[in-house]
């Protein structure tokens, strides 16, 4: 075969747009579980809202997505604990 330049071209069209794809996917279904955390769970997102996070998966790709797993819905995460809202007059006496 002498098109080597266009074999290359084809698989390099295709991964991108398989890496594209992906990170759509990743980025919709963080984004979904995001809501269902809040609206179902009634918890709050970890660090950041869930569209920033849905925004973030799709830059990043997989690795945001097992950042935000692991942040929200890992036993490391601990998330039977809720967060109190901080009262300062609780420290002021």
């Amino acid at each position: 075969m002498n098109n080597w330049a266009e074999i290359i071209f084809v698989l390099g069209v295709l991964i991108g747009s398989t890496t594209v794809i992906l990170h759509i996917v990743f980025a919709i279904a963080v984004y979904i579980d995001s809501q269902r955390l809040v609206h179902d769970d009634k918890q709050e997102v970890a660090l950041v809202p869930g569209t920033i996070w849905a925004i973030a998966t799709l830059i990043g790709g997989v690795l945001v997505a097992i950042g935000y797993w692991i942040v929200n819905r890992s036993k490391i995460a601990n998330r039977s604990v809720k967060a109190k809202d901080f009262d300062i007059s609780e420290y002021l006496s």
